[in-house]
């Protein structure tokens, strides 16, 4: 879709609906929603394309189960968690994973006396965001489920 001759790769997480369709159509449909938002791949040409389809790639979790969700710190000394399994205010995936690394380490460092911000900065909620899912913006990597330390040591800011 670029005039260079570039490439476009589309992944599309939690596509239940997608699953059971014929390939061409969903080709098709994904070209057309392209073209839509890309205006300069009007009169792009589909040279190739794949379609992969994992439907075990993304879960769908229930409500509730964050809870559950350890945090990066345990009562083991010099013991800590990191994964996407655990506590991170963000769902199991890749990034949530790499987010309870910098999150384990920020535990690490401060067991050692170490105050550092590994984390970066969410980005901020947008109007419609906060107006469907509530009224604070995201914190600076605040992870404040039930099992986490930094819940007890940070208190939220105002958004």
């Amino acid at each position: 879709f670029q005039p260079d001759g570039s490439y476009c790769q589309v992944v599309i997480s939690a596509s239940h609906d997608i699953h059971p369709r014929d390939r061409e159509d969903v080709i098709d449909r994904v070209c057309r929603e392209l073209r839509a938002i890309r205006p300069a791949g009007q009169n792009a040409k589909l040279l190739r394309s794949r379609m992969v389809i994992e439907p075990a790639a993304v879960f769908s979790v229930r409500p509730g189960t964050d809870r559950l969700r350890p945090g990066q710190t345990t009562p083991v000394e010099n013991l800590m968690l990191a994964g996407d399994w655990t506590a991170t205010c963000w769902p199991a995936t890749m990034e949530g994973a790499v987010r309870s690394g910098y999150l384990a380490a920020e535990a690490v460092l401060r067991r050692l006396g170490l105050q550092r911000r590994l984390v970066v900065d969410d980005l901020p909620r947008g109007w419609l965001s906060r107006l469907l899912f509530g009224g604070a913006k995201r914190q600076r990597g605040m992870n404040t489920g039930p099992n986490s330390d930094r819940a007890a040591e940070e208190p939220a800011r105002p958004a």
